[in-house]
């Protein structure tokens, strides 16, 4: 299965899973309290917060990807899914070049950050909001979303999310947005990344008067843009994205009137 055509745009998967990762956590890495269910007869995707639902989304089945023998295999090739769980999903790919020629095949061997990578891809390039890698044993159910609902109320996009805690921002005394698309940093958040900075500039005084440069394709990290500019400027790494330090800047001297 060649699939070349995700890799040039794998700096845009990863912002857009750190959105969602930031409020719904990797499968691995729930806390406590946290849980998520998948009805693909409805079809939905329910996250859970002490049991108690807090959002909901439309879900649709991308594909399957068994770990132990690195295999994909699409959702509508799958006969325990019910033909709701992917049969939007179907129709939508199939006017998605060059995705329609590989529908074809029944089941693929990849490796597995490929596998992501590609289901990221079709998440996006059909419309939805976002993908997340559901688990289920040895297997990942790369699963097509699209929110619907947040805390009873109708969901206002990805880009309403705090991109490092996932709060809603709307749900905030002072909420900080800065950035493309209307990335939003929580005033918590933020002030965690000032930290980060003061010490920066305290190892490195006037590092800021001078900008470098972004660092070239190949670098390390290299796919992990600034979530603000979209740069590879030397930026702060978080658990699932990066600020570059002149982006953290500029929202310091917004919020403290230029100090």
């Amino acid at each position: 299965m060649d699939v070349d055509f995700v890799a040039a745009d794998r700096p845009r998967l990863i912002l857009r899973r750190a959105r969602l990762f930031a409020r719904v956590h990797r499968p691995q890495q729930l806390i406590e309290g946290e849980s998520y269910w998948v009805d693909l007869s409805v079809p939905s995707f329910d996250l859970l917060w002490g049991g108690e639902i807090a959002s909901v989304a439309r879900a649709q089945l991308i594909a399957t990807y068994v770990h132990e023998v690195g295999e994909w295999l699409w959702g509508f090739e799958n006969p325990s899914i019910a033909r709701a769980g992917f049969e939007a999903l179907r129709a939508a790919m199939h006017k998605v070049p060059p995705l329609a020629a590989l529908l074809g095949g029944r089941a693929w061997k990849m490796d597995a950050d490929i596998a992501c990578d590609l289901a990221d891809w079709i998440a996006e390039r059909t419309g939805y909001e976002a993908m997340y890698p559901a688990l289920a044993g040895d297997t990942t159910a790369f699963l097509a979303l699209t929110f619907t609902q947040h805390h009873g109320k109708p969901a206002e996009g990805l880009v309403s999310w705090c991109l490092i805690c996932g709060e809603l921002t709307s749900r905030l005394s002072r909420p900080v947005v800065n950035g493309p698309d209307g990335r939003a940093l929580c005033a918590a958040c933020a002030e965690n990344a000032f930290l980060c900075l003061d010490e920066r500039e305290a190892c490195q005084p006037g590092f800021l008067a001078h900008d470098p440069g972004d660092e070239p394709p190949d670098a390390t990290l290299a796919d992990y843009l600034c979530a603000f500019c979209e740069r590879r400027r030397p930026r702060l790494m978080l658990p699932e994205t990066a600020l570059c330090w002149w982006c953290i800047d500029s929202t310091r001297r917004a919020i403290r009137g230029g100090a």
